[in-house]
């Protein structure tokens, strides 16, 4: 299910792009798009830290992983958005 929901979002991106670029279009809303990419943000390293917190007081290193996952995506997307 995860899976199609990123195909579907790749799939219209890619349209919408290509449609842009056909015509030559400006980007259009970009403080929306990087204030939701900055609030993704956010909301990845506030889970990623209660992942981890969650994973050390269970000792699961699943946990552990998945919170160490979370907390790069937000430094990446931060680091996109600097």
């Amino acid at each position: 299910f995860e899976g199609g929901l990123i195909l579907s979002a790749c799939l219209f991106i890619f349209y919408e792009a290509y449609q842009a670029l056909r015509l030559n279009a400006p980007p259009r809303q970009l403080a929306w798009g990087m204030a939701l990419t900055a609030l993704a943000a956010v909301l990845n390293a506030v889970l990623g830290g209660y992942l981890r917190r969650l994973g050390r007081r269970q000792a699961s290193p699943a946990l552990l992983a998945n919170g160490t996952h979370l907390l790069a995506d937000a430094r990446t997307t931060l680091a996109l958005l600097a």
